[in-house]
């Protein structure tokens, strides 16, 4: 679920419900980008860090890197993380990750692109990644 979701009234009459019935087969990743349609979440609905909330509700808790593919395996394949206990993965992501242009900027979040825009945002990824791959060449 995204970051500004989890603050809906239904999420947490869920979050309290699954901890009761000690549901340790259900896993909740939270999207933290810290964006929503208003704008940052800190200016808005701020109830961060996510981790304290859900700890408080009796889940199990871990923190990744919501881009690192490695890493939400891992969270993901070693849950439930203790019995009877739901579990949540808090997802720090960055919004647009890997559109230069539009990387954590409200404006884009209800971004309706024409041609031209999408053609930047390929390249802009495309770049990202090449970047990223020079990292692992000899």
């Amino acid at each position: 679920m995204g970051d500004a979701e989890a603050c809906e009234g239904s999420v947490w009459e869920a979050a309290l419900a699954a901890s009761t019935h000690k549901l340790d087969n259900l896993i909740a990743i939270i999207d933290l980008n810290r964006l929503s349609g208003e704008g940052f979440l800190e200016n808005n609905i701020n109830v961060l860090p996510y981790e304290d909330k859900y700890r408080d509700f009796g889940w199990s808790v871990r923190t990744i890197d919501g881009h690192d593919v490695g890493q939400i395996y891992c969270a993901l394949s070693e849950a439930p993380y203790d019995e009877n206990k739901p579990t949540c993965i808090v997802a720090n992501t960055v919004k647009a990750k890997g559109v230069d242009f539009c990387e954590n900027r409200p404006a884009y979040h209800y971004w309706a692109p024409d041609v031209e825009e999408v053609a930047k945002a390929i390249d802009s990824i495309l770049e990202c990644k090449r970047k990223e791959l020079k990292k692992y060449a000899p």
